[in-house]
């Protein structure tokens, strides 16, 4: 199977939305109003940061935010305040800064980012740990997760098992993105 029909295929995986397993997505757009927009998405690897902070973001830029994604990884790990330089068009209040991978700054850079970001619309993080911000989300993963996803992206005739589900899921320590990468080689490897 190529990339283009496979089932697992990026394009696919992104066009699934954040599946809340606690709290409806219209609650937690509540609760982080409550929060004054300043909130942290805090969950192992895997199991969802990244896809809610974009859904938070769609939803911050449909109420007339100006949204800014920015992404923290091992490489990319330095604070740099050019990042928060607004679009000069909007005033600095209506930008909504959403930074991914928090976890991967030093203290030092955060406190950094924190206070670049203090007179800004909001500022919304994910990070595998607890921060100076409130939590707005705890995320966790589960094999019915797992499968619920998995259901999405082929249908119910293509369906895998469920035990299958459950090995992956224990394969991968829980983490989502890395069992549905596994099955992404799998169906690479059927012949259509």
């Amino acid at each position: 199977m190529n990339a283009r029909t496979n089932p697992f295929a990026s394009r696919q995986m992104e066009s699934l939305d954040y599946q809340c397993t606690d709290m409806p997505l219209k609650e937690i757009m509540a609760r982080l109003q409550t929060l004054h927009y300043r909130a942290a998405i805090v969950g192992p690897e895997g199991s969802g940061k990244t896809t809610l902070l974009e859904t938070i973001g769609n939803r911050l830029g449909e109420s007339g935010f100006k949204t800014v994604f920015i992404k923290f990884d091992t490489e990319n790990n330095r604070f740099n305040k050019n990042l928060f330089i607004p679009d000069r068009q909007i005033p600095f209040h209506r930008h909504a800064f959403l930074i991914d991978g928090a976890e991967q700054l030093s203290r030092l850079s955060r406190i950094r980012l924190y206070a670049s970001a203090k007179k800004a619309g909001a500022l919304v993080i994910t990070s595998h740990r607890t921060t100076k911000l409130p939590i707005l989300v705890q995320t966790s993963t589960s094999p019915a997760l797992l499968y619920d996803l998995v259901l999405k992206l082929v249908g119910q005739q293509k369906m895998t098992g469920r035990q299958e589900i459950n090995r992956l899921f224990e394969i991968h320590n829980g983490n989502i993105r890395l069992a549905l990468r596994t099955l992404y080689d799998t169906w690479s490897e059927i012949d259509e």
